[in-house]
C-alpha cells in the first residue's frame, strides 16, 4: 500500500521489478486479476485471507506528509490552516488516506520515506535480488522524490495548534511507527 506522497513513485519504480500483479474483487467477493504487474495507486483493500500475504505499505512522518499533500495540491486560495482542518475533516467523511486499515492489519514491512534503502532492505525478496546486489536499489532509493519541485522546510509551517490536530488525527502512525510527536518544531 502506498499513500498518497510517501515515494509512492518510487516504490513504482522499486516494485515494477518483481512480480506483483493488481487484483479486485469482484462482485461474488472472489479475487479477479485486473492486470499483470505492479499497478501506481495509492488505495488498498484488505483482502480475503490477508494474513496469507505479506503487507508492505510505505510511510512518512504526517507532519511532512500533510506540508506536501498542501503543497502538491497547489493550494493559493487556502492558508495551510485552513487546508489542514478541511483535510481532517474530509478524512473522516471520507477515509481520506485511509490510515484505519493499519489498525486491522499491522504491515509486515513498513518503508518510511525518511528510511528508504535500509527500509526497502529489509524486505526479504528486495534483499535476494539482483536490483540490491547490483547496487542499482541503493541508487534508486537516494534519489529525493520531487527534487526541485518544492523548495520548503515542512516545519516551518506549524504552530503548536496545527500540530495538535496532526497529531491527535495520526497518533496511531505517530505511535505505531516511531515517529516523535514533536518533530514539529524547529
Amino acid at each position: 500500500w502506498t499513500p498518497p506522497k510517501t515515494a509512492s513513485t518510487l516504490a513504482k519504480e522499486i516494485f515494477s521489478n518483481f512480480d506483483f500483479d493488481c487484483f479486485r474483487l469482484n462482485e461474488n467477493g472472489e479475487l479477479e486479476l485486473v492486470h499483470k504487474g505492479y499497478v501506481h495507486i495509492h488505495e488498498t483493500l484488505l483482502i480475503p485471507n490477508h494474513s496469507d500475504y505479506k503487507f508492505i505499505s510505505t510511510l512518512r512522518n504526517p507532519y511532512s506528509q500533510y506540508v506536501s499533500l498542501f503543497l502538491f495540491k497547489d493550494q493559493k486560495n487556502e492558508t495551510f490552516k485552513e487546508y489542514l482542518e478541511l483535510s481532517i475533516a474530509l478524512a473522516y467523511e471520507y477515509n481520506y488516506l485511509n490510515y484505519d486499515i493499519l489498525s486491522i492489519r499491522r504491515p509486515d514491512y513498513i518503508i518510511r520515506q525518511e528510511n528508504l534503502f535500509e527500509d526497502y532492505s529489509n524486505i526479504p525478496f528486495i534483499k535476494e535480488s539482483e536490483l540490491y546486489k547490483s547496487g542499482s536499489l541503493k541508487k534508486i532509493a537516494e534519489k529525493i522524490p520531487n527534487k526541485g519541485k518544492y523548495d520548503y522546510n515542512w516545519k516551518d509551517y506549524y504552530d503548536k495548534n496545527s500540530a495538535e490536530l496532526v497529531y491527535y488525527n495520526n497518533q496511531h502512525i505517530f505511535d505505531s511507527f516511531g515517529y516523535d510527536k514533536n518533530s514539529w518544531k524547529k
